[in-house]
């Protein structure tokens, strides 16, 4: 628990009008569903990596670790961080071998999830 407090107290000091993640999983549905789901959020969890192992803009890394950060700590607090860590390299494979990475991605709804983070939390 200390470990899910301390990442959205980190990363929620960079945000003046922060929402609760309560209400930030409300207003966003779609977003929860994939925190609900281990396969899915692997999917986003993995897909974070593969463009975090593949940058190397400093700035974009910096994003990136906090994106991760908030995910991992809602993961944490529905009680699927460990099923997801489980899954990484399963997903992590699925998306490196996929023909159509994009469409996984997009049914994990992936892109939501990121982009409502980052508009909420990180900006």
């Amino acid at each position: 628990m200390k470990k899910i407090l301390l990442a959205i107290v980190i990363t929620l000091s960079f945000t003046v009008n922060a929402k609760s993640p309560t209400v930030f999983l409300q207003e966003n549905p779609k977003a929860a569903n994939t925190l609900q789901n281990p396969e899915k959020a692997s999917l986003c969890m993995a897909a974070n990596g593969i463009v975090l192992g593949a940058t190397s803009n400093g700035a974009a890394k910096a994003k990136l670790n906090k994106l991760n950060a908030i995910i991992w700590a809602f993961l944490e607090d529905k009680g699927i961080a460990d099923e997801v860590e489980h899954l990484l390299p399963v997903s992590t494979n699925k998306i490196k071998h996929s023909k159509s990475p994009g469409r996984l991605l997009d049914s994990a709804g992936c892109e939501n999830l990121s982009e409502s983070i980052i508009k909420t939390y990180i900006k």
